[in-house]
């Protein structure tokens, strides 16, 4: 990131925003804050906001590493204002004052996240600072996907919640593999992650033996596990900054996030429909 050949987050924002404009006259419209009109979405949405706490620190550390930069700064980039305006629709959702609390608590932990994250050129010392933001924003976005689930109180909200934190470990896991890579990671950060793959393979297979798994969901399910193989392959590696598993640990996890993000919206969509 810091060489010529690479860009900053700031010029790759203004040339992907440019060749979006360009590649085609009808070019998406800018984005807007989602409205939640029941709350499996609300709880799917506040299980994204979970993960992306996550994924934007997996970002920020391979951009500092210069790890598949050009994706982790557009990811970077993008998820930041996704969160930003999920984040509104949540405040405007809760439907308690507990709940409005905790969406109250995690904006104003996001500003100082946020600030954090559009540091250019990230040093290990940056790193740092983002990793204990983001266990913040962890814990305070993990608590609003328990409220919410508890307040619907069904079994179809557990299963957006526990498919959705799924998505979360694998954003995680990964960012405490690369915190490895980095040198900033401390010394539990070994036992972590294994605590995390070992309740998400528990909880895929738990997912995967309900029974009321849609054709749908058990056909996005069965794709998940030979990504999880790979990734879980590569995270016996030794953590390297530049290491292949290293770029591997970046990639694979990006694929298993979009998997889990669909499934995680499917199961929303069947709760709502019962």
């Amino acid at each position: 990131m810091t060489t010529p050949a690479l860009l900053n987050r700031r010029q790759a924002s203004s040339l992907l925003l440019g060749s979006l404009c360009l590649s085609s006259p009808l070019a998406s419209p800018a984005a807007t804050t989602p409205t939640i009109t029941d709350a499996h979405a609300a709880i799917n949405i506040a299980g994204k906001e979970r993960a992306l706490s996550q994924r934007m620190a997996k970002a920020f550390l391979q951009i500092g590493m210069q790890v598949d930069t050009q994706r982790s700064t557009t990811v970077l980039n993008t998820t930041i204002g996704t969160f930003d305006r999920q984040l509104t629709a949540l405040q405007a959702f809760a439907p308690t004052p507990t709940i409005k609390n905790t969406y109250q608590e995690l904006a104003q932990n996001w500003k100082a996240y946020k600030t954090a994250l559009n540091t250019e050129n990230p040093k290990p010392e940056n790193g740092k600072e983002v990793l204990a933001l983001s266990e913040m924003m962890l814990r305070l976005t993990s608590q609003g996907v328990t409220q919410l689930e508890a307040h619907l109180g069904t079994a179809s909200g557990r299963l957006v919640n526990l498919s959705g934190r799924q998505r979360m470990l694998s954003q995680y896991i990964a960012k405490l593999y690369q915190a490895q890579a980095w040198g900033i990671a401390d010394s539990a950060t070994g036992q972590a992650i294994t605590a995390a793959r070992q309740e998400f393979a528990q909880a895929h297979h738990a997912l995967s033996a309900e029974t009321t798994n849609t054709n749908a969901i058990r056909s996005a399910l069965s794709l998940v596990e030979p990504q999880w193989v790979f990734f879980d392959k590569a995270l016996n590696k030794p953590a390297l900054a530049g290491s292949k598993e290293s770029l591997d640990i970046a990639t694979t996890s990006e694929r298993i996030y979009e998997q889990l993000d669909l499934i995680a919206g499917l199961y929303a969509q069947v709760g709502a429909k019962k």
